[in-house]
């Protein structure tokens, strides 16, 4: 199953309408094997247009904080791509390939297009190996210096190598 996987795909929503859910980003990225150089990845990004969507005060709270925290796109950003259009891309660039992405919203928004989705959490992860099997150059990552850079990065002085 896992071999089977070919892009990972996510969608950053906003409200409108009282909460209702538009799709404003639609982010795919090639799932590349182990010797393939970064360079040969294939990536699509679409913004959604969302110009004269109705939005309430709450919509606006709450798209202005998955702005902040999820997507580089403002709060007030209009995209590039009407829907149709934007989900005719994502199908032409997946092609019938295997889609793995996180969370139940975004697997029901891809398999709407008709794509082959798996979600992560309840379908990847089971079928993963447990850290206990890994190799050890991958039990290892987490001594590395560059891991415990990247710790710091997320506010965890403590373990950053930089520090010390």
């Amino acid at each position: 199953m896992l071999e089977d996987i070919t892009f990972f795909a996510h969608v950053h929503w906003h409200r409108y309408n009282g909460g209702i859910l538009f799709p404003i980003e639609i982010g795919i990225a090639e799932v590349l094997p182990k010797n393939v150089p970064e360079d040969r990845r294939r990536t699509l990004l679409v913004t959604v247009k969302n110009a004269g969507r109705r939005r309430t005060r709450g919509d606006l709270r709450t798209n202005m904080f998955i702005s902040h925290e999820f997507s580089n796109l403002p709060h007030n950003y209009s995209g590039k791509y009407e829907l149709d259009e934007a989900n005719r891309k994502v199908v032409d660039f997946v092609r019938g390939a295997t889609m793995a992405v996180k969370g139940l919203e975004q697997r029901k928004y891809f398999e709407g297009l008709g794509l082959y989705v798996l979600e992560i959490k309840s379908e990847v992860v089971p079928n993963c190996p447990k850290f206990e099997d890994l190799p050890d150059e991958v039990r290892r990552l987490k001594s590395t210096r560059r891991f415990r850079h990247l710790e710091h990065r997320r506010k965890d002085d403590e373990k950053c190598s930089q520090i010390r």
